[in-house]
């Protein structure tokens, strides 16, 4: 069973990890740095509990250990952004459908009625989320009506 676990400050050493990580990134995009200098920003914006930024951990109960991230980002009062990360090592075992799924149900109790997500034709991600309802909408931006 995957949970969905708002991390505290103290456990931003996974976002450090799963950031930096090459193979996390196998579509294009470049590992990031996120040192301890910016995890009081990233607490006070993300950890908040204000609607307009969430971001969970994945958990794996089973294994008892993070399997990934996502982050919700308002855009309007009823349309979130969303990003989602699973490490390379936990890809296609069903816990990124499940992430998918609870950070949209997360979305639509915060009042979201659509989720955006940015993917470009190269990611080879795309058709995992287009099977999951997502359609194109302009240039690389994808929606899924919840």
């Amino acid at each position: 069973m995957l949970a969905l676990i708002k991390p505290e400050r103290d456990e931003l050493d996974y976002r450090a990890k799963l950031l930096k990580r090459p193979h996390n990134f196998d579509f294009g995009e470049e590992p990031q740095t996120f040192s301890e200098e910016d995890w009081d920003s990233f607490t006070k914006t993300w950890l908040s509990d204000d609607a307009k930024h969430i971001y969970r951990y994945g958990y794996c109960e089973e294994c008892g250990f993070f399997i990934g991230a996502a982050s919700l980002c308002s855009t309007s009062s009823d349309a979130y952004q969303l990003r989602i990360l699973i490490d390379y090592n936990m890809r296609k075992c069903g816990f990124g459908a499940s992430l998918l799924d609870q950070m949209l149900e997360l979305a639509k109790k915060n009042g979201a009625s659509r989720v955006y997500l940015t993917l470009t034709p190269e990611n080879p991600y795309l058709p995992f989320f287009t099977k999951r309802g997502f359609e194109h909408e302009a240039a690389d931006t994808y929606c899924r009506i919840l």
